[in-house]
């Protein structure tokens, strides 16, 4: 049995990909006789010390968060260093790091530095994070180098969650040790759709065949939402789909006042009703300009939707042929309108036989069994 302790600055009730990616980890491998410490962020006057039920221990550090909430932070405290003091006493023989974007991050790796455990970082992005202010991308761009030499410092040992994550790192003339890939825990999913009762076309108001086209994630710029909703606006189909937004973030004011027909946007909504969405809908599309190993489009094809989704990041690894779905030459409006328009148009037996094809080939290749498998395999040297 080993003792992991994961610094990841995003965690729950936050929701998110690297929120899920720990989760999901801490569940795996506490399932596997492990035990597991998560230090996170303290934000909303959540409690320094929590256990959850399957036993993982959750200890927070005072942060305040930057850019919308997306960027916590952490710095060293009287609090910082009461935790120091507890997890000196834990016998912790393995440290993981998600992602380099943080204080907390670099304050986890000089804990492991100095306490000589070894350590790992994981890479969960395939680029610098996008700003649409060039002066404040400038200064994120600085931040993240800035970051990185510190990381260089203190650890030897860097993994991604997909391959296009561990070119990024090779970009920045790091080695990539191993591709821990992203995924989610099937059976929970089921059991959300088993024992949800919403029925989405009736709350929506649409009529039984009505075709859903969904997205689900933050709203933001970089997910390509506004070039989706401009080329579903523009749709000529004879079917008349629905396009579903289930997600929060900076662009919901802005969105929700357009007034588009056949767009919804639900805000955030429960986790349980995302999976049930999912399940009663035709199409996923993510067309975002950046994307790790997203959750999203791992939730859809566990839910039978057919994905579409734009080629960068770690997503056309999973849908690496057709015969898992479709991955766009680009995210431009004209293509996600092309795209959306062939799909919509497929018969019904040929969407079922992708999407069939593709829960498959997730099962084979992208569980947390296999993750984990990966992950205990590591040298986990100092």
């Amino acid at each position: 049995m080993n003792t992991y302790c994961i610094f990841s600055a995003q965690y729950l009730p936050s929701f998110g990909g690297v929120e899920q990616y720990t989760f999901n980890l801490a569940a795996t491998l506490t399932h596997r006789g492990n035990r597991v410490i998560i230090v996170t962020s303290q934000i909303d006057n959540l409690p320094f010390s929590e256990k959850q039920k399957d036993g993982v221990q959750i200890y927070r550090i005072p942060s305040f968060s930057l850019v919308n909430g997306r960027l916590p932070m952490a710095f060293p405290s009287n609090q910082w260093n009461h935790l120091q003091t507890i997890l000196k006493k834990e016998k912790i023989n393995r440290i993981i790091i998600q992602t380099r974007l943080y204080t907390l991050s670099i304050m986890g790796l000089k804990f492991a530095y100095q306490n000589k455990i070894p350590s790992i970082m994981i890479e969960h992005g395939t680029s610098y994070v996008g700003m649409s202010n060039p002066v404040l991308q400038s200064a994120e761009i600085f931040y993240e180098k800035l970051l990185l030499n510190k990381a260089k410092k203190y650890c030897h040992s860097f993994c991604s969650v997909s391959e296009a994550g561990s070119q990024w790192l090779k970009s920045l003339n790091i080695t990539s040790d191993a591709v821990l890939y992203n995924s989610v825990n099937e059976k929970r999913i089921h059991n959300f759709i088993a024992d949800n009762t919403i029925d989405w076309r009736t709350k929506l108001g649409l009529s039984p065949d009505t075709p859903i086209i969904v997205f689900t994630g933050r709203l933001i710029r970089e997910k390509g939402i506004f070039q989706l909703i401009t080329a579903f606006s523009h749709l000529k189909c004879e079917k008349k789909p629905a396009l579903v937004i289930a997600g929060d973030g900076p662009l919901y004011t802005e969105l929700n006042s357009q007034h588009i027909p056949n767009v919804f946007l639900l805000g955030r909504i429960e986790q349980a009703d995302v999976m049930s969405l999912l399940s009663q809908s035709n199409i996923f599309c993510l067309p975002s300009d950046s994307e790790g190993f997203p959750t999203s489009v791992l939730e859809a094809i566990v839910c039978k939707c057919y994905v579409i989704t734009a080629p960068y990041g770690g997503a056309k690894e999973i849908i690496s042929s057709p015969e898992y779905g479709r991955v766009m030459q680009n995210n431009s409006e004209e293509t996600i309108y092309s795209t959306l328009l062939e799909i919509l148009n497929l018969p019904d037996s040929q969407i079922e036989a992708i999407t069939e094809n593709a829960y498959q080939h997730f099962l084979s290749s992208f569980t947390w069994a296999n993750t984990c498998n990966t992950l205990e395999a590591l040298s986990w040297s100092n």
